[in-house]
């Protein structure tokens, strides 16, 4: 199944009208986390979403984004796939459908674990000011 959960409200019906019945656009507002723990593979245009999915371990594509310091990271660490061709995202879809994805989830945590919290430091800043 693919899902499509579109940024502005604009954009829902024109999905709606020209895409194929088998993909279905979500019109609601969603829980991203919970959304992202049933998917297989996301496609998203380098926001808060593809980070998070890359980092919880989904194999993770950006197309067509603005650059950004967290996706060039992610980029870098090959957490994320940058690809804005069409038929080549559709190749990359295949090939992460047709694989267990194992080194993927595994780097990500390996990245995860590397990273401070941002809990903490926020807490730190706050109090030496």
């Amino acid at each position: 199944e693919i899902l499509i959960l579109p940024r502005y409200r604009s954009q829902i019906s024109e999905l709606k009208k020209n895409l194929d019945c088998k993909v279905r656009v979500l019109s609601e507002v969603v829980n991203g986390n919970e959304l992202l723990q049933q998917v297989n593979v996301f496609v998203g245009s380098g926001g808060t979403m593809t980070a998070e999915a890359a980092l919880l371990g989904i194999p993770t594509i950006s197309y067509n984004a603005v650059p950004n310091l967290v996706q060039d990271y992610l980029v870098r660490r090959k957490l994320v796939i940058l690809e804005s061709n069409p038929d080549k995202i559709t190749t990359i879809i295949e090939k992460f459908l047709s694989s267990d994805n194992y080194a993927i989830e595994k780097n990500a945590k390996k990245v995860l674990m590397s990273m401070e919290d941002p809990y903490k430091k926020l807490i730190q800043v706050i109090k030496n000011k």
